[in-house]
């Protein structure tokens, strides 16, 4: 019996160090998960010590880690992905119980495409003498590429596609591809002539630049005697004395060439709109080197440059090759044709634009003109503005230049957002026609020119402008004279709720959908419109509204297409007439409005009458946004005019001009919306 016992505990143990090494051989589905892992995320050196004692007397692991980046880095990949699927062993085949087999599929992008590897790799369950068994990998070079080994490398060749121009709608050209100046010094000429003291003096006056600087870049390692070292990049036009000047002392050593560049030949006249390409900076190449951008690469830095940039831009071209050890080509992995960029054409009209930008010459201030019928903007002027070509040959100095100046000069004010003043008015009277107003109604008006519902106003109070005739005015009468009275009475008798619903019917607190991106309309910070007297700030345009102008010259056009409101847009044969918001008013809404804004400008007396053109059936509205903290102060003004054509030519144009207190205020703005229009009549 004790014999049976010490027998069944002998078994019983050895069935348990059975069981404990069968427990302590590592898992292979585990390895090879955590290889996949590990070369996914670019571990190599990790990965090394999975690699079989073959691989290791072969490549350091140093070596291999290092000749792994340099492959990555060279081919600039991204994604890597590996994926191992087990070998199962059929049915009567017998394998080595070592031994696994996983059918594998590597994928490494770049720039130029996908590259993938398939094949089968082994991994094998070595026993070394003084540790644990491991799985090992049996890794050969070919297994990451094709056809590679070690020594040799991966690199791209990259083939440049040409950026796509952009162009106005009569083929003016915007932004092009052109000549700019690169002056340059070549030591040579220098050292041959002894006048590298009279250069650097020279190139000191011209160029203004520190002989430091000149000594900086003619002591760059690759420079050699005859080769031409840029010192400065000009814009083309308007150096041609200066090169003058270096034609006759090229002999000696300072000179210039034209290399390649991005031109805007209308310069500060359209800005804000083409926006300008620049440098690469190294947060964006770390973005963007996925894309085959390189350091050396330009892309888009504002307006259309920056917000078209994948289609300006076009499609890499070139190769990824394997090089032998000696820098021979060895193999092929990927070739691609580069596809040149798209060419933008623009529904801006350049003679529309270069008036606009005449009319804004040292203001601060904008002008948004545009087809009412179709939605194509003709001219988008912000000012103040900036010389693109002179970012794009010198950003650096040129971006801290124009920083120092006054009034924002980067600042595309027509993507921005503004207190409307009295343009609102129209707005705000088709939203309270469209909740009962009767535009016969008369309200009454103080003579004092001041008024407050009660004495719960406090020192609130809504004042008009003096010399308005009348002491009770109906709808027509009241937006003739833009009596801020009749409007703010009008706002309070339709309700805090119809005024809110009004105004997000004609797309407030959107964003107008648009090529560039435009600040969405505002009427309230908190969301309602609960305060009396805020509610009749809001009817005449001040309180807490803030407007985009492209969005205000949208909610005209409602009363040109019976409440509809046109979809703006600037790329040519974006638009047919689309409309952005529908029925936001009835047709007898829009049509009251539209005559009481045309009175606003063909009257005799009507505040928008220094606008009026002879032979156009002109319709608009005047505005003056004060800036101030009370009643009681004097503060800025910002003058407002918006008018449109109620016929041929079809045209409704809108400036906005920034401190016109005390000259002339939305009579200034009026006279130059006149002298824009008539450029286009």
């Amino acid at each position: 019996m004790m014999k049976q016992i010490k027998n069944l505990i002998m078994w019983s143990f050895l069935a348990l160090l059975l069981i404990a090494c069968s427990e302590a051989d590592p898992n292979v589905d585990e390895k090879a998960h955590q290889f996949a892992e590990d070369y996914e995320n670019g571990k190599y050196e990790d990965i090394y010590h999975y690699l079989s004692e073959e691989v290791h007397n072969q490549i350091s692991k140093e070596d291999f880690a290092i000749w792994h980046e340099e492959i990555d880095e060279n081919m600039n990949a991204t994604n890597r992905t590996l994926s191992l699927e087990k070998v199962e062993v059929a049915e009567g085949e017998e394998v080595p119980e070592n031994e696994q087999y996983f059918l594998y599929e590597i994928q490494v992008e770049t720039p130029l495409g996908s590259i993938t590897n398939d094949g089968r790799i082994l991994f094998e369950l070595i026993e070394p003498e003084d540790g644990d068994k491991e799985w090992k990998v049996h890794w050969s070079p070919g297994l990451l590429l094709p056809q590679i080994d070690y020594g040799e490398s991966v690199k791209i060749e990259s083939s440049q596609p040409i950026r796509g121009e952009i162009h106005d709608r009569n083929g003016e050209a915007l932004a092009l591809n052109g000549s700019v100046l690169e002056v340059a010094m070549v030591q040579g000429r220098l050292d041959e002539h002894d006048s590298k003291e009279e250069m650097y003096e020279l190139a000191v006056e011209l160029l203004g630049v520190t002989e430091e600087y000149i000594d900086a870049q003619m002591s760059q390692s690759w420079v050699r005697e005859d080769m031409i070292v840029p010192i400065k990049t000009l814009v083309y036009t308007g150096n041609e004395e200066l090169m003058e000047t270096l034609q006759e002392v090229s002999h000696k050593g300072l000179t210039f060439r034209e290399v390649n560049g991005r031109v805007y030949p209308f310069g500060e006249a359209a800005a804000h709109l083409t926006g300008f390409t620049g440098p690469i900076f190294a947060e964006e190449l770390e973005e963007k080197s996925k894309e085959g951008y390189t350091a050396q690469s330009q892309l888009g830095k504002s307006g259309l440059e920056q917000i078209f940039e994948n289609e300006l831009r076009g499609e890499l071209g070139g190769k990824v090759v394997i090089t032998s050890a000696d820098g021979e080509e060895k193999d092929v992995l990927i070739s691609r044709e580069p596809v040149d960029g798209q060419n933008l054409s623009l529904t801006i009209d350049m003679n529309v634009q270069l008036e606009a930008f005449s009319q804004l010459q040292n203001e601060q201030g904008l002008n948004v003109t545009m087809n009412p019928q179709s939605g194509e903007v003709l001219a988008l002027v912000s000012m103040p503005t900036y010389d693109p070509n002179e970012m794009v040959v010198n950003y650096s100095e040129a971006y801290q230049q124009y920083s120092d100046m006054e009034g924002h000069v980067f600042l595309s004010k027509f993507n921005q957002k503004f207190i409307p003043g009295s343009t609102i008015k129209p707005i705000t009277a088709a939203i309270a026609l469209e909740n009962g107003w009767d535009p016969s109604k008369k309200v009454d008006v103080p003579e004092s020119n001041r008024w407050q519902k009660d004495s719960s106003w406090g020192d609130h109070y809504i004042t008009r402008v003096s010399g308005i005739p009348l002491t009770s005015l109906n709808l027509n009468e009241a937006m003739l004279f833009s009596d801020n009275i009749y409007f703010a009475q009008l706002a309070l008798d339709t309700g805090g709720s119809a005024i809110s619903e009004g105004l997000d019917a004609f797309g407030f607190n959107e964003v107008l959908p648009f090529e560039t991106i435009l600040a969405e309309s505002t009427f309230v910070n908190d969301g309602h419109l609960e305060r009396e007297a805020l509610l009749a700030d809001t009817g005449y345009g001040q309180g807490e509204l803030l407007v985009n102008p492209l969005h205000l010259a949208s909610m005209f056009t409602a009363f040109l297409h019976e409440g509809n409101m046109i979809q703006p847009t600037i790329l040519m044969g974006e638009s047919n007439s689309t409309f952005w918001k529908e029925a936001v008013v009835s047709p007898e809404t829009a049509a009251i409005v539209k005559e009481s804004i045309h009175e606003a400008i063909q009257n005799e007396q009507a505040t928008g009458r220094v606008a009026n053109v002879s032979g156009l059936n002109l319709a608009g509205k005047t505005g003056t946004a004060e800036h101030k903290v009370s009643q009681d102060e004097e503060g800025e003004e910002t003058g407002w005019f918006v008018v449109f054509n109620d016929g041929t030519p079809e045209i409704l144009s809108l400036v906005m001009l920034e401190h016109v207190e005390n000259r002339g205020g939305s009579g200034l703005a009026a006279q130059k919306v006149k002298n824009i229009i008539e450029s286009v009549n």
